[in-house]
């Protein structure tokens, strides 16, 4: 049967009889898994290589802002107990010893707040094992959760240093990014 779609553009050009690809054979043909694994090396920890060694480090203040802000929700949220059930099993059968109290009503609106602590943790896994670098920034950094974290990092209340630094990351990340990118240059 032939598939919709780029992938059915791509078994009738190639998964034919005129040029066989491995990809032609298997049970649901498909291209741009194809493409991803044989022309961009994307699978689990393929990515990392020394000559990504400056990709990294472009992609490293939004990762490193991406870990601290889901330490810091997840952390607070198990302090209140909001990882109710779930994170009870989770500790539990990771052999941690919870109590009774770490079971608590999810009533409080905080469910939706664990929600987007937990969806953003999935979002730093796949950027850290499977993505490139190079669309780590814009991965990690497409999710509302990353901006209110660095709102509340700027806060008047919080740290000045936070301020200063995180003021600095945006505004270099817009102009070298603006730059960089128009002119053909890798940026995350």
């Amino acid at each position: 049967t032939r598939l919709c779609g780029a992938d059915g553009v791509g078994v009738m050009a190639y998964g034919e009889e005129s040029l066989p690809r491995s990809w032609c054979h298997k049970t649901v043909p498909g291209v741009y898994s194809f493409v991803q694994d044989h022309y961009w090396n994307v699978g689990f920890f393929r990515y990392y290589e020394t000559k990504q060694i400056p990709n990294f480090l472009l992609a490293s203040p939004a990762l490193v802002m991406g870990l601290l802000g889901v330490w810091h929700y997840g952390h607070r949220l198990w302090k209140r107990g909001a990882l109710g059930d779930m994170g009870y099993a989770l500790l539990h059968a990771a052999g941690y010893d919870c109590d009774s109290r770490s079971r608590v009503r999810l009533d409080d609106g905080t469910w939706h707040h664990t929600a987007h602590v937990v969806f953003w943790a999935g979002h730093l896994f796949i950027a850290l094992s499977i993505l490139h670098i190079q669309v780590t920034t814009r991965f990690v950094s497409a999710i509302p959760i990353y901006y209110w974290y660095m709102a509340d990092l700027v806060r008047p209340t919080e740290n000045r240093t936070w301020r200063i630094l995180i003021a600095a990351y945006c505004s270099l990340y817009v102009i070298l990014g603006s730059l960089l990118h128009s002119t053909f240059y890798p940026w995350t």
